[in-house]
């Protein structure tokens, strides 16, 4: 059974406000469990409409529309009904208009779907791997990229630190080499192809190459875990 996660809860996830013990706990429990990545996405979908201004002004344009007729039309049955009438289709327009709507900014995209749950420490409990989590989840990744290195000159086929390497060039500004870094790693280790798509779609997104992004995300397999946050994200790309 799927844990009972709060508003305030997904909301501290998403902003990076989480204790590091309570975010690893939850990003542990997201890995795991597919109905929970599920009420991520509907949280997502709720925030982003929420945080949306067009909606807003939307939403205040039929409602001055409404009232405006209201004062201008004598009240009579057929009045009434021409008023529900348009109060219903209103609501349709606007449901339409909120799921065609998919322009949004970039960064607010990467802002809100760049959640890093790399565990590190799930393939050892050596003291540099735990040097590394507790990096990762302070978002220490400039200070980790060194440490990385220096593990994978000595274990050079860890592909989950690999894996976080990618993520460390991506959240340094280093994109080109992320890309490089992700695309090295699903040829080196094939299990790790649907993650390294899914990283160099967030490095496209990140620099605002959309058409790239686009084509990252449709490589994800529909028997893949990001399969469904990758449509998410593309419906709001396309």
């Amino acid at each position: 059974m799927s844990p009972e996660i709060t508003y305030a809860q997904w909301e501290a996830l998403l902003n990076g406000s989480l204790a590091p013990d309570e975010q690893q706990k939850l990003e542990d429990a997201l890995q795991r469990d597919p109905a929970l990545q599920k009420q991520l996405e509907q949280f997502r979908a709720v925030r982003s409409a929420q945080r949306d201004p067009g909606l807003d002004h939307f939403r205040t344009a039929v409602q001055q529309a409404q009232a405006q007729y209201q004062q201008e039309t004598p009240v009579k049955k057929m009045g009434l009904r021409w008023v529900a009438a348009l109060a219903v289709a209103a609501s349709i327009a606007l449901l339409i208009w909120f799921n065609y709507q998919t322009k949004r900014n970039p960064q607010e995209l990467y802002a809100d779907y760049a959640m890093h749950a790399v565990n590190l420490q799930q393939m050892g409990t050596d003291t540099d791997r735990g040097t590394l989590q507790s990096l990762f989840q302070q978002k220490k990744y400039a200070a980790a990229l060194p440490l990385i290195d220096c593990y994978l000159g000595e274990y050079p086929d860890a592909a989950d630190v690999r894996l976080a390497r990618g993520i460390a060039l991506l959240e340094t500004g280093q994109y080109e080499e992320a890309v490089t870094a992700f695309r090295t790693l699903a040829q080196a280790h094939p299990i790790y192809t649907n993650e390294a798509h899914w990283y160099q779609a967030l490095t496209y997104l990140k620099q605002e190459q959309i058409t790239a992004a686009i084509t990252s995300l449709r490589n994800i397999p529909s028997g893949s875990s990001r399969y469904a946050t990758a449509q998410e994200l593309l419906r709001q790309l396309k």
